[in-house]
């Protein structure tokens, strides 16, 4: 059994980088490791399940160096608990940015035996602008920063590939393990009746119903959204003309209730159990234009529930091995017709459909998240024998 820390934000779940780190807390406490997760507690803790071997501390708030001292006494508080459990094998600092990191690896390394930075997202971590004097100062701190870690951890090569390039380093390459995201072996059943969960939700009983979900506090997200609501119009003009078919589209997630509800337009606002909400929707969309915003874990959410999702290329990062046609299909951004004639195939083409969802279903299942825990445990491993 092995002494896990890990660190991040907060509670409760509304976002992909917040699940993946319960999920991998959860599978690697499930395993026999004693796992302590550090949370910024927001709010409650429905919902969440809470093994035997995972123990939660709350932590202070640290946004900057000045919260050090104005919370110096809940501080020393969290410090002397973290102490008081002993030595660590693993310390991991989960969506932190690199600046901050120092803290918490100055905090954590007299206590943990190695070390490890967790990339979710190199925009929202790093300082990756190279234009001024200034700029680059602040990436050779990163640099050495990031150089006291043992080893950086990230869901997907774009963002290693990223990070190097602006940093422009290529030893700090050598340092980054890419581990995917990964689904739930085990779910809740959603109620199997699609128009009772219809009902429940108060959509419309007879429309093609195209989903969008995702905390729209992160900014791909929202212009994901904000894409789909400039242009559902279009998209159910065009649809309602091939098919003689209603199709309305359906925001769900954080922030989505911003959006102004329309006859095609159904903003959802945060949903407890997402699952129902894929369930009842006959096709996930997602408008991805942006690199360094994969990977999703929506897209194995939706997978793992069996519904067909169409995206665009930049989304697939950070699916290593499903390809297009056989696990999802793919539509151009900057052409909308493509996107029509993608949900026109998923509506008229039930062998397709069947064909896609059996194997996005499968590709899910080899990705659980008992599987991804399982390889940071094996990194552990490999990490603490050449010690």
């Amino acid at each position: 059994m092995r002494k896990i820390l890990i660190s991040f934000c907060g509670l409760p779940i509304t976002d992909g980088t917040s699940e993946r780190i319960i999920q991998v807390a959860q599978n690697l406490a499930a395993k026999g490791n004693f796992v302590t997760l550090h949370v910024e507690v927001r709010e409650g803790l429905k919902g969440i399940n809470i093994p035997r071997n995972l123990q939660l501390v709350k932590k202070p708030v640290i946004n900057k160096v000045s919260d050090i001292l104005l919370n110096i006494s809940p501080m020393l508080t969290w410090l002397a608990r973290t102490y008081k459990l002993g030595k660590y094998d693993i310390g991991q600092l989960e969506g932190v940015p690199i600046f901050k990191a120092l803290i918490y690896f100055i905090a954590f390394k007299p206590v943990c035996k190695k070390v490890i930075f967790v990339l979710h997202d190199v925009r929202d971590q790093c300082h990756i602008s190279t234009i001024t004097l200034l700029d680059k100062i602040k990436l050779r701190i990163q640099s050495f920063i990031l150089k006291l870690f043992n080893l950086i951890i990230t869901p997907a090569e774009n963002h290693a590939e990223e990070l190097v390039r602006v940093i422009n380093d290529s030893n700090i390459r050598n340092r980054i393990v890419v581990i995917p995201n990964g689904a739930p072996s085990k779910i809740i059943p959603p109620e199997s009746d699609v128009d009772k969960l219809r009902s429940k939700y108060k959509l419309p009983a007879n429309a093609f119903l195209v989903l969008f979900f995702g905390n729209l506090r992160y900014k791909p997200n929202f212009l994901a959204a904000k894409f789909l609501y400039n242009n559902h119009t279009i998209l159910a003009r065009k649809f309602k003309q091939i098919t003689n078919k209603k199709l309305v589209v359906l925001l769900a997630g954080k922030g989505s209730e911003r959006f102004p509800r329309t006859e095609n337009f159904i903003p959802l606002g945060f949903v407890e159990n997402i699952f129902e909400i894929i369930k009842c929707s006959d096709v996930i969309v997602v408008p991805d234009d942006d690199y360094l915003s994969a990977p999703h874990v929506k897209i194995l959410y939706s997978f793992i529930i069996g519904k067909p999702v169409i995206l665009t290329k930049n989304a697939t990062i950070g699916l290593p091995n499903a390809k297009n046609e056989e696990h999802f299909l793919i539509f151009d951004i900057n052409d909308l017709n493509s996107l029509v004639q993608n949900l026109v195939r998923i509506y008229y083409d039930r062998k397709l459909v069947e064909r896609i969802t059996r194997n996005c279903k499968r590709y899910a299942e080899t990705m659980s998240w008992e599987f991804i825990a399982g390889l940071h445990e094996l990194l552990y491993i490999h990490l603490l024998r050449h010690d």
